[in-house]
């Protein structure tokens, strides 16, 4: 009964360049047009026959029945969800675009809103005695603002042309609608932005056994014997202890939101230049912004056994008597390590914004005259190069761009964007 939905779109725009009083302004705006638009788009999420009751067959199963032949095996349906409907994805826009001083510099600007209604999300939680599953509902509505800017200039002098063009975009998504009446910090909630990381406030490594004596009870964190090397919590909430409290929006102990792994102000940059029969290009692109926890033996070195370590060269930067402005902590080859150590914390939450020189190529064109024989138009000969220079605060073993998420246990574990350099001729017959 709720398969069906009405998604309008419209849109408008208004050139103010093509007025006749802007006539004899048209050699510096060529183009002024400021246009809105409204849109909206159903999603189909999740199984498109979960509101039925249905049965799940499998062939061949892998017990061995009578006979030593594989059965063909019938599950209980699971529970359905009869009240399931679309996802509405709508979209608020307003922008302009621009061409000024005969179309050398452009440029275009959009700010959005985007509201997505009825996302699939949890139930109120039943009585174990319940049994079943519990359904999905259409009940999470994510809300999401950002802009879009690009900006180019592009001229020529004498035998020389050049081009540069930068983008800039952002954007800041809030959970509107979620079921969590609890307000649990590691579930969504009502108010929350993606990406935002939950923490504890670091303020370094324990120097001496009097500095533990004298430091926060501990014992929630971990029963295990703290020692010199080991990480400091600060007491936020000033109770005598360091702990996450119920773990909820109201009681939440000594965590704060210390970040947010959603990648801010991404940008990018394209440039070029030409002089007679050589050209030249490159671009870049980057993130402002991102925060991340790499939660995995690759960054710590040490795990909760000897089989989760893993020691590189900046491993064995570690806390010591020699060596007691160690970045890492004392290393541990047990869970007592994890649970002291790599709790996510101001300390070691990383800064994964980057800037990369994606691509730089080098061309020379081949006058006509040495060509023309060949019955050939034109012929481009060109060096490129691709991901070549990155600049950023990670650590070499690990990607900026192959990060996945807050918790990134498998970072350094992907393989990473591979740099090349490759020779090539371009031939127009």
């Amino acid at each position: 009964g709720k398969r069906w939905g009405f998604f309008p779109s419209f849109s408008a725009g208004y050139n103010l360049a093509k007025e006749d009083f802007m006539e004899d302004y048209y050699s510096y705006v060529s183009q002024f047009k400021i246009r809105g638009s409204y849109g909206s788009l159903g999603n189909q999420t999740g199984s498109p026959y979960a509101y039925l009751e249905s049965y799940q067959i499998v062939s061949n199963h892998s017990w061995l029945m009578g006979d030593n032949k594989k059965p063909n095996v019938v599950y209980m349906p699971s529970v359905p969800s009869p009240d399931l409907t679309w996802e509405t994805v709508s979209m608020l826009t307003f922008g302009f675009d621009g061409a000024f001083l005969s179309n050398r510099l452009t440029t275009t600007f959009d700010w959005y809103k985007r509201y997505r209604k009825d996302l699939l999300g949890p139930a109120d939680t039943p009585p174990a005695t319940y049994g079943g599953n519990v359904p999905l509902l259409n009940n999470v509505d994510i809300e999401t603002k950002g802009f879009e800017l690009a900006l180019g200039w592009q001229d020529k002098v004498g035998d020389l042309s050049y081009y540069v063009k930068g983008t800039l975009t952002n954007y800041k998504s809030v959970y509107k609608k979620y079921n969590n009446p609890t307000g649990l910090l590691w579930s969504n909630y009502v108010g929350k932005e993606v990406g935002t990381i939950w923490g504890y406030t670091s303020n370094g490594l324990f120097q001496s056994e009097e500095e533990i004596k004298n430091a926060p009870d501990l014992s929630i964190i971990s029963n295990d014997r703290w020692y010199p090397g080991d990480v400091k919590y600060e007491d936020i909430n000033n109770d005598g202890k360091i702990s996450s409290g119920a773990n909820t929006l109201e009681d939440h102990g000594d965590l704060l939101i210390i970040g947010n792994w959603v990648p801010k102000f991404q940008y990018g940059i394209n440039a070029g230049i030409s002089w007679k029969n050589l050209d030249f290009s490159m671009f870049w692109q980057g993130v402002g912004k991102k925060d991340v926890w790499l939660d995995g033996n690759f960054f710590f070195g040490t795990g909760n056994s000897r089989w989760q370590t893993t020691v590189f060269e900046q491993h064995l930067d570690y806390w010591s008597k020699d060596n007691p402005n160690g970045y890492y902590p004392r290393p541990y080859l047990t869970q007592a390590g994890v649970d002291k150590n790599q709790r996510t914390s101001t300390r070691y939450l990383q800064d994964a914004s980057y800037l990369r020189l994606k691509n730089i190529q080098l061309g020379y064109t081949l006058p006509e005259k040495l060509i023309k024989d060949f019955w050939l138009k034109k012929v481009n000969i060109y060096v490129s190069a691709e991901n070549i220079l990155t600049i950023t605060k990670l650590n070499d073993i690990f990607d900026p761009e192959a990060l996945t998420g807050m918790n990134d246990a498998t970072a350094g574990k992907t393989y990473p964007m591979q740099k090349s350099l490759s020779f090539g001729v371009n031939l127009t017959f």
